[in-house]
């Protein structure tokens, strides 16, 4: 059987660039977790475009769902303890959530309204900054306020509603193209560099 380690393998030995082989994957590649349930893949894709009032084509799935196995964790992608990873590439709504996020937080001086670091205890404020600087919002570090919650009660239902298919569902605003390909690049050179 071929994998998708052998494939990249394949991939890299062949002289393709790690951002090649991501464009590979996240575009081209079937969603190993919805294999068997495209139909269900159909349907997450038309929530989320209804939620967030987006194109269709606006929505990746990524993680070990995509690929069927975490090139981080290296464990494979499992329906009672994995997480659907949903990343929403436009720029028009990332910037509706981080102008949001700046103006309820008062520009990012408000600490208090950040969630709590789970390891330190510490406001998220500098990890979501740090998040933004590399295009990527992520809602689950925003301050806290009614789009904030309106986003988790969402995704709680989706998680909800495809509950005996996966631990449950999560998503990220990407700014462009360009922050989501480069995330997905860095997740490939991290695991080529751990197998040579």
């Amino acid at each position: 059987m071929i994998t998708i380690e052998s494939r990249i393998a394949e991939w890299s030995a062949k002289g393709e660039s790690s951002l090649t082989i991501a464009r590979r994957i996240y575009f081209l590649s079937r969603t190993a977790a919805f294999e068997k349930e495209p139909d269900r893949e159909l349907q997450v894709y038309l929530d989320v475009s209804k939620f967030f009032d987006i194109p269709f084509n606006s929505i990746q799935i990524v993680g070990s769902a995509k690929t069927g196995i975490s090139l981080v964790k290296n464990t494979p992608f499992t329906a009672e303890g994995s997480d659907i990873d949903i990343a929403v590439v436009d720029q028009s709504l990332f910037m509706h959530y981080v102008e949001r996020a700046f103006t309820i937080s008062e520009g990012y001086v408000r600490n208090d309204l950040f969630p709590k670091n789970r390891n330190d205890g510490k406001p998220t404020t500098n990890y979501f900054k740090e998040c933004l600087a590399k295009g990527i919002f992520r809602p689950d570090l925003m301050p806290h306020c009614p789009e904030r919650a309106d986003w988790m009660s969402f995704f709680s239902k989706l998680s909800g509603n495809h509950r005996e298919f996966c631990a449950g569902m999560s998503a990220a605003i990407y700014a462009s193209s360009v922050f989501f390909e480069w995330k997905q690049k860095t997740v490939i050179d991290k695991f080529i560099a751990a197998r040579s």
